[in-house]
């Protein structure tokens, strides 16, 4: 039932459904807590040695504290021990040891981390004795009995659930969702001899690496545990030795005594992994290994993506009783509920249900009349069917294809010129000229030469599917050395006859913001927000491929309607290296261009920073690093100048799932659907549905502020995060994230895909990078 709410104009109550569970009964005050240490100190993260020595004297401890488990480095006993005590133990190689078992306290509703531990501890038991599989890391199990095979692109799918226990405002939730996993039938020994064939003359073991390093393998034996490659030792193979505890054996014998597997091919490479951070390292035999995850070639094949989305894409109503299947076992299977009562705790099997709010739609100001203006529909999309908000006249620019493509260089540019004059865009004709992919640079570097005529505003380039250099060569010369924005468009788009005059509308009002032309803006501000407000998007990218260095990507808004930003990126010395030191220096650049932009007359009075990529672990480093620096910052350079700073980690991968009851079952709740109490992690945040899906289930982003100089009310900030997903103007409706920090992405990951360095101060207020 939905009702509305009259003390709050544009809002709309509704219950939301979720897929959290409470604990009906907890071991709040009813479990100890003891940490354990060695003498002489072994490290953490030698969880093997650590957890071989506490095995060996387990009967022992227990003649202390009773039954015990452990997680991590941490026991838990329903018997309570003030005194500390200690148990000698002596190593595989007899070097003598002591262990010292200190009590620590009682696990409540304030020991958060040891609550948490302690519960995804009895969970991870519970869900083992349901037959289900842990294969990595995370907390996702799955059924091998719900395999399913995908025969015509050669895997199967694996179907089962995520779930664990995490600390939601005062009470600890288990969260259950659906999950799936690609499990190719290649082996990494047929991937290794796929490259070699490719790859030769070359260093193969250069290729290897390049190709295989990072990528997921599953051993195909005992628990079918996945590993990561960190890399591939060219120079051995199954027929040398290593040493176990009995001696030495080698790999080929090793695998036929302990899993009853043959290893046909001898002189095959091994793989390099880690079973656990820290950890000895391992080594894997290909042909017993199998890929998983999705192939690059599958990724581009639509008909193969949708064939694997019939196994892995469920509908809100499905995916609502797999969740509740789970629950119901876990509460009511009697080895569960054997778990549950040494545990001294209980999983309520019925989901939270939580009051929720929805914002009204959007209406978008397009036109530079008053009236021009269009409503967002229930799909949370619109459509532009006159003039632009504000058109800049493209007088010059080119238009680049291969001889292959020179056929269709008349029909494209006509039509786009056609496109223009519906938007109220002024085009002048085009200058065309033929490229090969070994020249595409030397043209576009003379297109830049004012003695070779007009230099163009923008180039268009024609570009073949899968030619990654064209594009690159094309990004990194016009963003290092011209100053000039580029628009690529793939060859196969041309003779696409259904999608091709849709194709054409979104690139004429790509390129004409590239540009500098405005697309549109919201019609309505946000209320109690200042109208000098800077939104700010940050993001990082990391090539988890190439293992080339971090790009922070950093967008800001210089225009009170949120339409004009200014970019810029910096390079990380370290790859994969996620909080950004240089955020103040790039927030200085933008309050310099957004001081500019208003003609020297004000400076922000509030910023508000939405911040992708911050795992939880990292929220902390965020705020101690990065707002830290745009603090400090502005209190350097700005004398008297205290704007109030809002700053938002957003997250849009999360395992939150929302659920409206419609009239033939549960259904994905409309965009603006908003759950600020019960399921958040803490009193600043909420969840967010922002955008529209034609299939399968909408997930939720989570914001979470991490810093509110002026208190700034909640509302206010998730009404303007959702205002500003409507504001990316390569999408005409609603996105996951607000418009800049979809922006910051999209830049970052240019940069560090394609351009590897920062780019001309022409491009900074020029969002280039569409």
């Amino acid at each position: 039932m939905v009702e509305r709410v009259s003390q709050s104009p544009g809002l709309t109550r509704e219950r939301i459904y979720t897929n959290f569970y409470r604990l009906d009964r907890s071991p709040i005050n009813n479990i100890s807590i003891y940490s354990y240490s060695f003498a002489p100190d072994i490290e953490t993260d030698n969880r093997t040695l650590r957890t071989q020595l506490l095995n060996k004297v387990r009967p022992k401890i227990e003649e202390r504290i009773g039954m015990f488990i452990r997680a991590g480095n941490t026991l838990y006993s329903k018997v309570q021990i003030n005194d500390p005590f200690s148990v000698p133990v002596l190593s595989h190689d007899d070097t003598e040891y002591i262990l010292i078992i200190t009590w620590a306290g009682l696990v409540t509703g304030e020991n958060v981390d040891s609550y948490r531990m302690y519960a995804n501890s009895a969970l991870k038991k519970m869900l083992q004795c349901l037959d289900l599989k842990q294969v990595t890391k995370m907390p996702k199990y799955y059924d091998v009995r719900q395999t399913q095979r995908v025969e015509q692109h050669h895997l199967e799918v694996w179907r089962g659930y995520t779930a664990s226990f995490s600390h939601h405002l005062k009470e600890m939730l288990l969260n259950i969702d659906f999950s799936s996993k690609i499990i190719r039938d290649t082996t990494a020994l047929q991937a290794m001899e796929e490259i070699r064939n490719r790859c030769r003359g070359e260093n193969l073991e250069a290729c290897l690496a390049n190709e295989l390093v990072g990528q997921i393998v599953m051993a195909k034996y005992g628990n079918f545990k996945c590993y990561k490659i960190e890399g591939i030792l060219i120079n051995e193979n199954p027929s040398m030795q290593f040493t176990t505890k009995e001696g030495s054996i080698s790999y080929i014998e090793y695998f036929r005594r302990k899993y009853n597997t043959n290893i046909r091919f001898a002189k095959q490479p091994l793989i390099k992994s880690y079973a656990e951070k820290g950890a000895k390292e391992i080594k894997l035999i290909p042909e017993l290994c199998v890929l998983t995850g999705i192939s690059e070639d599958i990724k581009r094949d639509y008909r193969a993506m949708n064939d694997i989305a019939a196994f892995t894409r469920l509908e809100p109503a499905r995916r609502f009783e797999v969740s509740t299947v789970l629950s119901n076992r876990l509460a009511s299977d009697i080895k569960c509920r054997s778990i549950c009562d040494e545990y001294n705790l209980h999983v309520d099997p019925v989901p939270i249900v939580v009051d929720g709010f929805r914002f009204d739609a959007e209406t978008i100001k397009v036109g530079e009349k008053n009236s021009d203006f269009v409503g967002v529909d229930k799909r949370g999309s619109f459509m532009i069917k006159g003039s632009i908000l504000k058109a800049i006249e493209i007088s010059n620019w080119a238009v680049l294809t291969t001889d292959r493509d020179s056929s269709n260089r008349d029909k494209l540019i006509k039509t786009l010129v056609n496109k223009a004059g519906q938007i109220g865009l002024k085009i002048g004709p085009a200058m065309t000229y033929e490229y090969h992919p070994r020249n595409v640079q030397g043209i576009i570097r003379n297109l830049s030469n004012p003695q070779n005529g007009p230099v163009p505003q923008i180039i268009l380039i024609v570009v073949a599917p899968n030619d990654k250099k064209v594009y690159n060569d094309a990004k990194a010369t016009c963003a290092l050395n011209l100053g000039i924005p580029t628009q690529c468009l793939k060859s196969s788009n041309l003779s696409n006859a259904k999608k091709f005059d849709s194709i054409m509308s979104k690139l004429i009002i790509q390129m004409a913001v590239k540009t500098g032309s405005l697309a549109w803006s919201n019609l309505y501000p946000v209320s109690n927000l200042p109208n000098k407000t800077m939104v700010v998007g940050i993001d990082v990218f990391h090539d988890t491929v190439q293992k080339a260095k971090s790009v922070l990507g950093f967008v800001a808004s210089v225009h009170p309607q949120f339409t004009n930003y200014y970019n810029t990126t910096r390079i990380h010395e370290k790859s994969g290296q996620e909080i950004a030191g240089h955020v103040g220096d790039c927030m200085l650049e933008a309050l310099q261009a957004f001081y500019k932009a208003t003609r020297n007359r004000f400076m922000p009075e509030m910023i508000v920073v939405f911040r992708d990529g911050v795992a939880d672990s990292q929220i902390k480093a965020a705020k101690d690093a990065e707002v830290r620096s745009i603090k400090q910052i502005i209190l350097s350079n700005f004398q008297g100048y205290t704007p109030n700073l809002v700053y938002v980690i957003v997250n849009k991968k999360t395992n939150a799932k929302l659920f409206s009851a419609g009239p033939g079952g549960y259904v994905n709740p409309q965009p603006g659907t908003m759950v600020n109490s019960m399921i958040i992690p803490e009193d600043q945040s909420f969840y967010l549905i922002s955008h529209y899906v034609t299939q399968g289930m909408a997930t939720p982003t989570l914001y979470r502020i991490i810093d509110n100089d002026g208190n700034v009310d909640l509302m206010v900030i998730a009404r303007l995060a959702f205002k500003l997903c409507y504001m990316y103007y390569n999408w005409s409706g609603g996105i996951k994230v607000p418009a800049p920090t979809m922006m910051a992405h999209k830049l970052a990951f240019l940069v560090g895909q394609s351009v590897h360095q920062t780019h001309l101060e022409e491009l900074r207020l020029l969002p280039w990078f569409y």
